[in-house]
């Protein structure tokens, strides 16, 4: 793997969401520490619908596109 530049972190139920810096503009993209795995109060409400790709152990990649 290589780093990632991380701009923002945020708390959710059942986890953490860490923003990575290329994805900023129109689509958020990360990583996220979920150990129950995605939930549907994830969901933000708005146009965005996350997709959780599952990386191994509690760890998920995420992306969230307008």
């Amino acid at each position: 793997m290589g780093s990632y530049e991380v701009i923002r972190v945020e708390t959710v139920p059942g986890g953490v969401l860490f923003y990575e810096a290329n994805g900023n503009l129109f689509d958020d993209a990360g990583f996220a520490y979920l150990p129950g795995g995605p939930t549907p109060e994830l969901e933000n409400g708005g146009f965005e619908s996350p997709n959780y790709r599952h990386l191994g152990g509690p760890w998920y990649a995420f992306t969230a596109s307008w």
